[in-house]
């Protein structure tokens, strides 16, 4: 109904302006061509390995191809491609990035004041851990860009702040919310690609 927080989670159909109109059906069909690398690998190779590496695939496929996707929908794949890096080097080497990213892109769920300056906390500590893991585990260049990332994620969020008084923020109020959740999607792109890299890796 009228007069719902911007926050309330409610679907609505909008119109487009200047880019086509995308409908339930093309995503569908996006999502069934993005599953099919993933199907053959495994079809290919029936192992546990491969099983896991494209249930990763195909999750973060459907997450970034979805009509409808909530930003947790993410952590499943996440956990695979963290499950995928004990035997496979290039997920590995993405886990930093991958994480860094994912996690970031949930911070819109916890909206309230108290949950503000927590949440970054923790989501600066989980990106530090993992990026010293990545370093003592000899990835320097994996801990280097995920550290990087969170560096520029964290610039993305401070955004608002720097170039909006008050008055327009207070009437752009989800802008801030809308940046951190495109921004974070936009940094999984490549990993959704590693995802299908990793499918071909032994």
């Amino acid at each position: 109904g009228g007069g719902g927080s911007p926050f309330d989670g409610l679907v609505r159909d909008h119109a487009t302006a200047v880019l086509p109109a995308v409908t339930p059906a093309h995503t569908a069909l996006l999502s069934l061509v993005a599953l099919g690398p993933a199907l053959v690998a495994v079809w290919r190779r029936p192992t546990g390995p491969v099983f896991i590496r494209a249930l990763a695939c195909a999750g973060l496929s459907t997450f970034m191809l979805g009509w409808h996707v909530h930003e947790k929908a993410v952590l499943p794949p996440l956990l695979l491609l963290s499950a995928a890096a004990v035997d496979t080097p290039l997920a590995a080497e993405w886990l930093p990035w991958a994480t860094a990213a994912g996690v970031h892109g949930l911070l819109p769920l916890f909206f309230t004041l108290p949950e503000a300056y927590l949440k970054r906390v923790l989501w600066g500590a989980h990106a530090a851990v993992q990026a010293v893991a990545a370093a003592a585990a000899g990835r320097r260049h994996a801990a280097a860009a995920g550290a990087l990332l969170a560096a520029a994620l964290v610039v993305v969020e401070l955004l608002p702040w720097a170039l909006l008084d008050p008055e327009q923020r207070a009437r752009l109020e989800f802008l801030p919310l809308a940046l951190t959740s495109t921004a974070a999607a936009t940094a999984l792109l490549p990993v959704w690609g590693v995802t299908y890299a990793v499918l071909l890796e032994d």
